[in-house]
């Protein structure tokens, strides 16, 4: 069976970098242009010259509302930006670490080598997605509480310690086994290397939970007092299971593995178009349509270091 190209996985994310940029340059022009207008440098769809300013003296005895735009403000636009920006990387990286522990899951069950160079493929792609999402991540930190500070001061004592439990959990256990993700194809064997897998997906799950278990509190706030002009918690269990947290979640992980799973269907459909790759499809049996004979005993135990070097070897390491 012939091996796919060792670069074609840097091309996919370099592909996908360059889509991701050009979905900032958008957003960024789309600020832009709504900052132009907030501040009066368009005036739309004004019927001044149909009407002859009719229009304006109808509503002379109505204060217009004008858009503050202070320095809060701005940050907050930024803010607003900057998450719409960072959602994108955490959907992907839920959704793909799901997709690689399955791939690699059926190599293990079926010692199929095509199974493996899936989970090669997308590997590099979901540590791209990752890091974006953690850098992009670790500013909206900052931005939540410089842009909201009032809400923070009041907030502080329930929003807090859920994020850093976040932080202490699940990024944690993520940061703790992607090295062996990325980097054990060598130096673990592969069911070690499988449970590192599944603890950087499993993390990702945890991730989703702390954030969303936050955000539904601030839409259903419950387990609260005020006192003293703050709130303290009064109940810890029903701060993070609140009334919305049932189905948010589940949304939310519907949405990342439906994200993924468009992305994976879109690059497969891409390869099948342009014909690359093709005699490396698996029949219903788990089969390679090239290959219908079943890897010997000798070659189900060598097969893992024998592609895990040519790995090591194509990254240079």
């Amino acid at each position: 069976m012939s091996q796919p190209k060792p670069n074609v996985a840097r091309k996919v994310a370099g592909v996908l970098t360059t889509v991701v940029i050009g979905i900032a340059f958008f957003f960024a022009i789309i600020g832009v242009f709504g900052l132009w207008v907030a501040i009066g440098g368009l005036a739309l769809a004004c019927p001044c010259d149909t009407d002859g300013g009719r229009h304006h003296r109808a509503r002379s005895g109505r204060r217009r509302s004008v858009m503050n735009l202070d320095a809060a403000m701005l940050a907050r636009v930024q803010f607003a930006f900057t998450v719409s920006f960072h959602i994108i990387f955490p959907t992907t990286s839920i959704g793909l670490a799901m997709f690689l522990t399955v791939a690699e899951g059926l190599w293990l069950k079926t010692r199929n080598p095509v199974y493996l160079q899936i989970y090669r493929f997308w590997l590099g792609i979901f540590a791209m997605a990752f890091g974006v999402g953690v850098v992009t991540g670790i500013v909206l930190s900052f931005e939540f509480g410089l842009g909201f500070a009032h809400f923070a001061q009041i907030a502080g004592p329930v929003i807090g310690p859920m994020i850093a439990l976040e932080v202490l959990t699940s990024f944690f256990l993520e940061a703790g086994f992607l090295g062996i993700m990325l980097f054990g194809l060598r130096r673990v064997g592969p069911r070690l290397h499988f449970f590192a897998t599944c603890m950087v997906a499993l993390g990702t799950l945890l991730s989703a939970s702390w954030i969303l278990s936050a955000n539904s509190w601030m839409q259903t706030p419950d387990g609260v007092a005020m006192q003293d002009g703050r709130l303290v918690v009064t109940d810890w269990l029903k701060v993070i299971v609140n009334p919305s947290w049932l189905y948010r979640l589940p949304h939310m992980l519907t949405a990342a593995y439906l994200t993924a799973s468009f992305l994976v269907a879109g690059v497969g459909a891409f390869y099948l178009f342009r014909r690359k790759h093709t005699q490396e499809r698996i029949d219903g049996n788990g089969v390679c349509r090239d290959s219908h004979r079943r890897p010997s005993l000798h070659r189900r135990h060598s097969l893992w270091h024998d592609v895990e070097a040519s790995a090591v070897e194509d990254a240079g390491g």
